[in-house]
C-alpha cells in the first residue's frame, strides 16, 4: 500500500501549483485556469492516472510474487520432509530393535529419541551383516541392506529437490542439505552397488562384521538429519524469490 503514497504526494503538490501561479481568481469557471494552468492540470491528471496504474500494477506484483513463494516453500518444504523420511526409516527401524522389537509408528520415534546416548551405543555397535532378530518382514534384509535403502531414497530426492530448487532454497537450508550429501558418512549407503551373497556367505564368521561402522556414523548422520529439518521448520517461509 505505500506505493500509492507517492500519488498523494503527486496530488497536493500539483493542487498547490495550480492554485498558485497558474489561478487568476478575477475570472469565473474554468476561465480562471491560466494557459499554464490548464497544461499544469491536464498534466496532473495524466500523470495521477499514471502513478495509480504504476503503483496498481507494481502492489498485483507484489502479490502474485508472494502466492507464487508461499507455493514454492510448500513443495519444497514437503519434498524435504519426505527426504528426512525416507533418511530416518532404516534408523528408526533400528530403534524399534534395539528397544527389544516392540513396534512404534515412525511419528513416536522422535529424532530426540534416536540421538539418545543408550540408542547411539546400540545402535553403532550393531553387526549390519545380521537381520533383524526381534522382528521379521516380508523380505528378510540385513541391516546394511535396509540403510542402502532407506538413504539411497533420501539422498536421491535430496538430490532432486538440490537440482530443481537450489536457486529458491533458504540458505540455512541448502547449506544443511550440501553438509549430508557431501559429508555425512553414511551419506556413502547412497552408492553402494548390491552385491548377491549366498546364504552360506552370510552366515560365514569370516564374513560377518569384520570392519565395524566407522566411529561416530549414526550421531553424525542423525545429527546432520536434524539439522535439516530444523532448518526446514525454523521459519515460516524456507524460501526467497528475487
Amino acid at each position: 500500500m505505500l506505493d500509492f503514497l507517492p500519488v498523494v504526494f503527486l496530488v497536493i503538490t500539483g493542487v498547490g501549483s495550480i492554485v498558485g501561479g497558474t489561478w487568476d481568481s478575477t475570472k469565473q469557471g474554468t476561465e480562471k485556469l491560466t494557459v499554464s494552468g490548464r497544461v499544469a492540470a491536464v498534466t496532473l491528471l495524466c500523470t495521477t492516472f499514471f502513478s495509480f496504474h504504476v503503483a496498481y500494477e507494481n502492489y498485483e506484483s507484489k502479490q502474485q510474487k508472494e502466492i507464487y513463494k508461499i507455493e514454492i516453500s510448500s513443495i519444497i518444504s514437503d519434498q524435504v520432509n519426505e527426504s528426512v523420511l525416507e533418511l530416518l526409516a532404516p534408523f528408526r527401524t533400528l530403534y524399534i530393535e534395539n528397544t527389544g522389537g516392540h513396534y512404534l509408528p515412525d511419528e513416536k520415534i522422535t529424532l530426540s529419541m534416536l540421538l539418545t546416548p543408550e540408542n547411539i551405543k546400540k545402535s553403532q555397535e550393531m553387526c549390519f551383516e545380521n537381520s533383524p532378530k526381534t522382528f521379521t518382514s516380508g523380505i528378510e534384509r540385513t541391516w546394511e541392506e535396509r540403510f542402502e535403502i532407506g538413504i539411497s531414497r533420501g539422498v536421491s530426492k535430496l538430490k532432486k529437490l538440490q537440482l530443481v530448487h537450489s536457486n529458491h532454497i533458504d540458505s540455512k537450508l541448502l547449506k544443511s542439505i550440501y553438509d549430508l550429501l557431501d559429508n555425512g558418512i553414511m551419506t556413502s549407503y547412497a552408492y553402494v552397488l548390491p552385491e548377491k551373497k549366498s546364504e552360506k556367505e552370510r552366515d560365514s564368521l569370516q564374513y560377518k562384521c569384520l570392519i565395524g561402522q566407522p566411529i561416530g556414523a549414526h550421531e553424525q548422520y542423525l545429527t546432520m538429519i536434524k539439522a535439516i529439518y530444523d532448518a526446514n521448520g525454523a521459519n515460516e517461509s524456507n524460501v526467497f524469490i528475487n
